[in-house]
């Protein structure tokens, strides 16, 4: 599903949002999470195993990053962190010069983004995110999902783990960037 097609502006985008606002705060990354499944979803909806294999490098990432922080000795943490590289690259290679498997949609975004999580980790920038549902929707949220931009998880992490509550102001300053985004696309990228 693209950002400027009929279905996500007029169909996908509202029942969203609603159920986004509907939601009580507390349960409210839970809906992220599964909105931005089900958007990518519809969008490979004729490669089923690229759903299947973001949500398990997703989980599989999540575990690798509480791992590699419980590590303390630097040669064997180093070690696991070119492991857990090498596995998620892997992926992306096997699918990238394959020639009977298509690319999944936005594997070269997720891999990019879990393995700047990581080196965060590795790096001791930040603490592994111990709940799978925060890792997901960071992972996973619609909008950056498929063409990115990567973002540090320390950029998004005080936002996954704030209340975020219904204010009509923000509603108005995200429709308004939302149109200008979308007017943009229409008149530049599309044009060249």
């Amino acid at each position: 599903m693209v950002f400027s097609s009929l279905n996500f502006i007029f169909i996908f985008l509202p029942l969203f949002l609603f159920a986004y606002y509907v939601t009580p705060a507390a349960f409210r990354n839970s809906t992220l999470f599964a909105g931005s499944i089900l958007f990518y979803a519809v969008g490979v909806i004729k490669q089923p195993y690229a759903l299947f294999l973001l949500m398990v490098l997703t989980y599989l990432n999540y575990v690798f990053g509480i791992r590699l922080y419980q590590i303390h000795n630097p040669g064997k943490k180093r070690l696991f962190l070119t492991k857990v590289i090498f596995f998620d690259f892997l992926w992306l290679f096997l699918f990238k010069y394959s020639r009977h498997l298509s690319l999944p949609l936005g594997i070269s975004f997720y891999t990019f983004q879990l393995t700047a999580y990581l080196f965060d980790i590795y790096y001791g920038r930040i603490l592994p995110e111990r709940d799978f549902v925060t890792f997901g929707t960071y992972i996973s949220m619609f909008p950056k999902l498929i063409s990115g931009p990567i973002t540090p998880y320390e950029m998004l992490r005080r936002q996954l783990h704030s209340a975020r509550r219904f204010l009509p102001e923000n509603l108005a300053e995200g429709m308004k960037l939302f149109i200008r985004g979308l007017g943009l696309k229409a008149i530049l990228a599309n044009q060249f």
